[in-house]
């Protein structure tokens, strides 16, 4: 089953509504905390949305990717909960800036799927305050739509982001690369087969991604 993200109900940047009657596997399997499979141009991608994330859905997400879990997250976001920028990064670097990992406060060492699916969680509630996270951790934070030079890789995490706040959750997706038993990433045909394997909705989407570089103002 294959949907485009221009084609889910809601609003166009979190103004959409939790609606659980929406006939849409993507949005049922999102409200479920359950993986959905990304194609982009060039990639392929497990995405949760962290609101709703589950032990069993970010188990499954490390199984079949690299096993690094990135919480994408809007730059005011990540400013509201304080969180530090990610030391020795190259600032010429293709790619969404990123903030310093973290872990939720009480998670014990942070790595277990329970314990990330926690952080997860915790990220997206707007109820979170500064010192429920703490730095260095396990989750990868960056921040949509930081690129100076845009990626199709950057443009498709910045509609995940909009993915989620369009169908009602917090506007903080969860997103790690594909790989095969080999290491390899997956081409959109071998995407299709694990989403039907593990009976996954698959989403495409659509993102052009413009040659010029981004500029402040």
């Amino acid at each position: 089953m294959t949907a485009a993200v221009n084609s889910l109900p809601g609003g166009p940047d979190g103004g959409g509504r939790a609606d659980r009657a929406v006939s849409s596997p993507v949005v049922e399997a999102l409200f479920d905390g359950r993986p959905v499979l990304l194609v982009g141009p060039d990639t392929g991608l497990v995405m949760l949305a962290a609101a709703t994330a589950t032990t069993a859905g970010v188990a499954w997400a490390v199984r079949h990717s690299t096993g690094l879990l990135r919480a994408v997250v809007e730059p005011a976001r990540a400013e509201a909960l304080r969180l530090p920028p990610m030391g020795g990064v190259d600032p010429g670097r293709r790619g969404p800036q990123q903030a310093a990992a973290v872990d939720a406060v009480d998670t014990g060492t942070g790595i277990s799927a329970a314990s990330r699916a926690r952080t997860l969680r915790v990220l997206a509630d707007p109820a979170t305050r500064p010192e429920d996270l703490v730095a260095p951790g396990h989750v990868l934070v960056e921040l949509a739509g930081t690129e100076v030079r845009p990626t199709a890789a950057g443009a498709v995490a910045e509609a995940a982001v909009r993915l989620c706040g369009r169908v009602g959750l917090p506007a903080v997706a969860v997103l790690a690369d594909v790989l095969d038993e080999a290491g390899d990433p997956l081409d959109p045909a071998r995407m299709r087969e694990l989403a039907d394997a593990g009976s996954l909705p698959l989403l495409t989407v659509p993102v052009p991604v413009p040659t010029l570089e981004r500029t402040s103002g």
